[in-house]
């Protein structure tokens, strides 16, 4: 009996898998905070030297999807995620999706040694717009 619920688990998550994927494939951007969320001017923006594995929940417009990526950049309050978008048999890289995200819908996989990557010192500040 056990089997069979394992077997239906896998099958549910291959499901929200691909359908995750038929929801971004054809989506224009995914939503991203803004400048005056992100407080650029005021916080400062810690870069690491390699991008850090996340799980991260992306808005495209009204749907919510859970995507494995990188973040790449963070502040204080948010996180600079980057992904890749598959087609709909997961083979083949549509193209990259990037998105500033609040902290709170990212879950980091990676760390740096010894700091949590959202308190960890400022590596680079940074003006620009990522």
């Amino acid at each position: 009996m056990g089997q069979m619920r394992r077997y239906q688990a896998s099958m549910e998550r291959r499901e929200d898998a691909r359908a995750a994927r038929l929801r971004t494939r054809d989506a224009e951007a995914p939503d991203s905070l803004s400048n005056a969320e992100l407080e650029r001017h005021r916080l400062p923006t810690t870069k690491p030297p390699q991008p850090l594995r996340v799980l991260a929940w992306v808005r495209y417009g009204r749907e919510a999807v859970r995507v494995q990526g990188h973040a790449v950049a963070w502040t204080p309050n948010a996180v600079a995620v980057q992904w890749n978008v598959l087609d709909v048999a997961g083979d083949t890289i549509i193209r990259q999706d990037r998105a500033w995200l609040w902290n709170g819908a990212v879950h980091f996989i990676d760390t740096l040694p010894s700091a949590d990557p959202r308190t960890a010192i400022n590596l680079r500040r940074s003006g620009e717009d990522d």
